[in-house]
């Protein structure tokens, strides 16, 4: 048997989570458990951190070297030796002899040498499975209404949101993104809508004593709770799941955590919705509980010692053991097996072998990004080098031979977006009394940045080296810094074009805007 926990809290829930996220991870290796979720309030700042924590213990497992090693000696035509058998009592993940012998036959059986490509991609999809899987997932503060009312107390519910797989991890992204930009109001916000339209690869469990259903039973108002555990049985089908906790906590109207979870599983066990069991980490140990309850109370502007402050009752939202677990849910022993159910149901990877840039979204109809490209760059060159700089030499230098060179190289990266949406914020700034330094660094060396406004320094009267900032053997991002003006460029917000890019670095006097971008998976 085992036990998964899908409902977990890390210091990126700011000021109500006391648990690192490497900290959460090696706890569940710690108690064997073979994969953790990731669910802060209301955002995603701690994915990228969490699939490296998990991907750390991952690859350093035996089968895992010695799976890579084999891959890299087939995809190199090098000799592969056959490592010492496995001993009788060898773990799961050091039976490397096991892995190998596994790859071999994969290989074979898919052509070998003579259908290289084929049987590469079968050894590659023969990765052992991992340590700890990540579950990638979130809290989503959940309202009634399709809008929000601002100047009112509108309730917020908990719901929990797991991605299946990389649909459901794109759609869970663009779902917290729409509550974060457009439905903010004090947190983001998700609708019934939203969960319509991103629904797909996504679980969906109904979240702690803070979800709607708990909720309305709490208030003995059992039709209204159904409903809307029919409502989320609608959108999300067999993935969506009742969640019951127990941390020995007293609430309203006579309800203790196990009154509350035996309604719960009589809703369930009518609409035949399977229950998950779950425990509402917000620190990694009980021990921890005063760390907790003192980012809260900074998170609240309270003082420790305040009888009517919120707070977390009792000591219990830490990382318990499944022991601990199977224990407490005892008497409804399925909904432990009902986390591996879930755990068996996502598998989604985060790709770090590729960069992910955003696109330019003012294209016309049928345009692609080179094409803008060449056209702002075109126009651009006409502006500073006069209509006829087509055939014209700087310094002995042609400028359409510099051009196309440098438009070649940054359109073969594919980063033709990203010169765009650098020149959008920067045309933005300009066109809106923004001051703008003239550029520095390695940018100022591109003819491109030069056409486009981006930097005001001529590259080629200055005698600028263009591979000092791009080349086609440079594997990095570019990096085009930029100085705003501080009063005016602070009050940029999000409606302002690709601010998502925007990375603010104080400075004195000026704002610098690094515009390095890309997450894994994004």
């Amino acid at each position: 048997m085992a036990f998964v926990h899908l409902h977990n809290h890390t210091d990126f829930s700011i000021l109500d989570g006391a648990t690192r996220v490497d900290d959460l991870v090696g706890r569940a290796v710690e108690l064997g458990m073979p994969a953790v979720a990731l669910t802060d309030h209301g955002y995603m700042f701690g994915v990228p951190n969490f699939d490296l924590a998990c991907r750390g213990y991952n690859t350093a497992q035996a089968d895992f070297k010695q799976w890579s090693h084999d891959v890299e000696c087939f995809t190199k035509d090098w000799d592969l030796a056959e490592p010492e058998p496995d001993a009788p009592d060898a773990a799961p993940h050091d039976r490397v002899h096991a892995q190998w012998e596994s790859d071999v036959a994969v290989w074979q059986a898919h052509g070998g040498v003579a259908q290289k490509e084929d049987a590469l991609a079968a050894v590659k999809a023969n990765k052992p499975a991992p340590l700890v899987k990540p579950i990638f997932g979130c809290e989503a503060y959940f309202i009634t209404d399709d809008q929000i009312e601002r100047g009112t107390r509108q309730h917020r519910y908990h719901l929990i949101l797991l991605a299946k797989d990389e649909r459901g991890y794109v759609n869970l992204m663009k779902m917290m993104s729409k509550a974060a930009n457009e439905m903010y109001y004090y947190k983001p916000r998700t609708t019934l809508a939203m969960l319509r339209e991103f629904h797909e690869g996504i679980i969906c469990q109904s979240a702690c004593v803070q979800g709607i259903i708990p909720q309305n039973i709490l208030d003995n108002n059992f039709a209204e709770a159904e409903r809307w555990a029919r409502q989320f049985q609608e959108i999300f089908g067999e993935d969506f799941y009742i969640e019951i906790q127990d941390h020995g906590l007293t609430f309203r109207n006579g309800y203790n955590d196990r009154r509350l979870s035996e309604q719960l599983v009589k809703l369930a066990r009518k609409l035949g919705i399977k229950v998950v069991a779950t425990n509402d980490i917000h620190y990694l140990k009980r021990e921890d509980a005063p760390v907790q309850d003192t980012l809260s109370c900074i998170g609240t502007n309270a003082k420790v010692d305040q009888t009517d402050r919120k707070r977390m009752e009792g000591t219990e939202f830490y990382m318990k053991t499944e022991e601990e677990m199977r224990q407490i849910f005892s008497w409804v022993p399925e909904v432990c097996d009902n986390t591996l159910e879930i755990a068996d149901k996502c598998n989604f990877e985060l790709d770090w072998s590729s960069m992910y840039l955003p696109k330019f979204p003012g294209l016309e109809e049928g345009e692609t990004s080179e094409e803008r490209f060449r056209k702002e760059c075109e126009e651009g060159l006409a502006k500073r080098y006069g209509e006829d700089w087509d055939g014209k030499s700087i310094n002995g230098i042609d400028i359409r031979e510099r051009f196309e060179y440098e438009y070649d190289v940054i359109c073969t990266k594919g980063f033709a977006d990203y010169f765009l949406i650098v020149q959008e914020y920067v045309r933005w700034a300009k066109q809106n009394g923004i001051g703008v330094g003239p550029g520095r660094g390695s940018a100022a060396g591109a003819i491109v940045a030069y056409a486009m406004d981006i930097t005001t320094f001529d590259p080629l009267e200055n005698g600028l080296m263009f591979e000092r900032f791009l080349s086609v053997e440079r594997s990095e991002m570019p990096d085009i810094d930029m100085d705003f003006d501080d009063p005016r460029a602070l009050r940029i917000r999000s409606r302002e074009p690709c601010d998502h890019l925007l990375h603010h670095q104080g400075q004195a006097g000026h704002q610098r805007l690094g515009s390095r971008a890309g997450l894994p998976g994004l």
